[in-house]
């Protein structure tokens, strides 16, 4: 929120990684998330549960903080609407150790789990989670599967899906890809990918509309402009990118 209140003064546009639902309800006047929104990350996840665990009660991790609270209450609401049994809503603090959390999840294999977790700490708790016998569904949503966590989880990700980017098969995001490849010398996650589709949006929207007025380019943005980017067609919907998106195995 600090940062934003220097860019709407500087009326400059903040391009928003992740950013909590609050910050979304806050003057958001010059303010665009350039990632998957908690809305639909619920919508995302909701749908998945319906068509495929209808069943089955759903446990809900979070991080202690406003990232994870929102993340996890857009989920909540959106399965509770939809008919899903929300059997425990938990929330953990960032630490080494989740032993307490899992023993008081209270969890068998036929229960589902969604994680709204950020960097090393989801690997550690899902490599837990495994270790204390829980070997049912998780759910995450694009933050999971990050480096970091990957490699603390090793090879205990089976069954783990997250709501990802659609990645076309395309040559223009093949090409992307191995010129990324070429000179960073690794492949690019998904904040570089909307990063680089995002950017190209605001360019594109710039140039064909001969303006570099911020207050323009958000109007604009918000009326419906769409852009074709290198993962397909992007739009803007209440500052809001919105993007082509797939639940995906992390294996």
């Amino acid at each position: 929120l600090y940062v934003q209140k220097i860019t709407k003064a500087k009326g400059t546009i903040l391009l928003a990684c992740v950013g909590s639902v609050e910050l979304f309800d806050n003057d958001k006047e010059f303010t665009l998330r350039n990632f998957i929104s908690p809305g639909d990350v619920g919508e995302g996840i909701s749908n998945y549960l319906v068509e495929n665990y209808k069943e089955k009660p759903l446990t809900i991790l979070y991080i202690n903080n406003t990232f994870g609270e929102s993340y996890a209450r857009t989920v909540l609401k959106y399965s509770s609407d939809k008919g899903i049994q929300i059997r425990q809503v938990i929330a953990y603090d960032d630490v080494s150790n989740y032993r307490d959390v899992i023993v008081k999840s209270n969890l068998t294999s036929d229960d589902i789990m969604y994680i709204a977790g950020v960097g090393k700490s989801i690997g550690v708790l899902i490599k837990q989670l495994r270790e204390q016998g829980y070997d049912g569904v998780i759910l995450g949503d694009p933050n999971l599967p990050n480096n970091s966590a990957l490699a603390v989880a090793g090879d205990v990700m089976d069954n783990v899906f997250f709501l990802d980017i659609d990645k076309p098969n395309t040559e223009e995001y093949n090409n992307f890809v191995k010129t990324y490849h070429t000179r960073y010398q690794s492949y690019p996650d998904n904040f570089a990918i909307i990063a680089y589709a995002t950017c190209g949006y605001l360019l594109d929207l710039a140039n064909k509309n001969n303006t570099l007025s911020t207050k323009e380019i958000m109007k604009i943005a918000n009326s419906g402009y769409v852009f074709h980017s290198i993962i397909g067609d992007i739009s803007v919907v209440n500052n809001e990118f919105v993007f082509p998106t797939k639940i995906t195995n992390v294996k």
